[in-house]
C-alpha cells in the first residue's frame, strides 16, 4: 500500500504545472523631436526590438522572465501561477506611469498589461 501511495505522489508531482497567459501591447513615443514625426517603419521596429519587458519575482530581487516585443508592441507570455513585479528595462531616459507593476497570474487565466514608454525626447 506504501508503495502505490508513493508512486501516485510521484505521478502527481510531475504533471506539468498549468501556466497563465500575460499579455498587452506598449507603445513607445515620442520617436522624433518634431511632429509630424515621419519615422520608417525600420526604425519603429528597431525601437521596440531594443526594449523589454522585465518580469521580477514577487520581491523584486530576480529577473523570472525578459519580454521581447513585436514589432508593433505586442506581447504575450506564459507564466506559473504567482505574483510578479513587471517593469522596463529603461533605456536613456525612458518612463512609464504603468511600471513597476504588481499582477498575479492564475493557471489558466490570462492577464492584460498595456504600457506607455515615454522616451524622453521633445
Amino acid at each position: 500500500m506504501l508503495l502505490i501511495a508513493v508512486v501516485v505522489l510521484i505521478a502527481g508531482c510531475s504533471q506539468p504545472q498549468q501556466k497563465g497567459t500575460f499579455y498587452g501591447k506598449v507603445i513607445i513615443g515620442p520617436l522624433c523631436p518634431v511632429e509630424p514625426c515621419n519615422v520608417p517603419p525600420e526604425q519603429v521596429a528597431q525601437a521596440y526590438f531594443a526594449r523589454r519587458l522585465l518580469v521580477y519575482d514577487d520581491v523584486k530581487t530576480g529577473v523570472v522572465q525578459e519580454i521581447k516585443l513585436g514589432n508593433d508592441g505586442s506581447y504575450s507570455a506564459k507564466l506559473n501561477p504567482g505574483t510578479y513585479v513587471v517593469d522596463i528595462n529603461r533605456l536613456g531616459i525612458d518612463r512609464s506611469a504603468e511600471v513597476p507593476k504588481e499582477i498575479t497570474i492564475e493557471a489558466g487565466k490570462s492577464v492584460e498589461l498595456n504600457v506607455d514608454i515615454d522616451t524622453g525626447i521633445r
